[in-house]
Order: structure tokens, then C-alpha cells, then sequence
């Protein structure tokens, strides 16, 4: 018996279960929560603007180079 028949013997012969256990519970929002979510969101804010600003960079990097090599090739 090879390694991959042992595996697919051994992946057939396993059992899995499952039991779902539910609670409830609750929660009182508070200023750290709120102010967390905050910052939070600014800083996603400002990784979006920042990520934007470096494609606009790197797609004007691009396109000064194929307006160059189009110049030299047409020279």
C-alpha cells in the first residue's frame, strides 16, 4: 500500500461531529468602544488614500515609460 492509498484509507475511516452550543449574552457599548471603532475607521480611511495615491504613482510611472519607449522607437 502506497502513501497516498494509507492517506485515503485513513482520511475514509475518519469521523467528524459537531455539536452547536448557543449563548446569549449582552453588552453595554461604551466610550472605548465607540471611540475604537473610530480611530478604526480613520485609519481604514486613510489606507485607502494612501493605497490610491501610490497606484495613481506607480500607473503615471508606467505610462511616462511606455510614452518614452514609444518615442525611442519611433525615433
Amino acid at each position: 500500500m502506497d502513501t497516498f492509498e494509507r492517506i485515503v484509507s485513513d482520511a475514509a475511516s475518519l469521523s467528524i461531529s459537531y455539536t452547536a452550543t448557543t449563548s446569549t449574552s449582552t453588552t453595554t457599548v461604551g466610550l472605548g468602544y465607540v471611540s475604537g471603532r473610530a480611530i478604526m475607521a480613520l485609519g481604514d480611511i486613510a489606507l485607502r488614500g494612501m493605497e490610491r495615491m501610490n497606484i495613481e504613482i506607480r500607473l503615471r510611472r508606467l505610462a511616462s515609460r511606455v510614452r518614452s519607449e514609444r518615442y525611442e522607437s519611433w525615433s
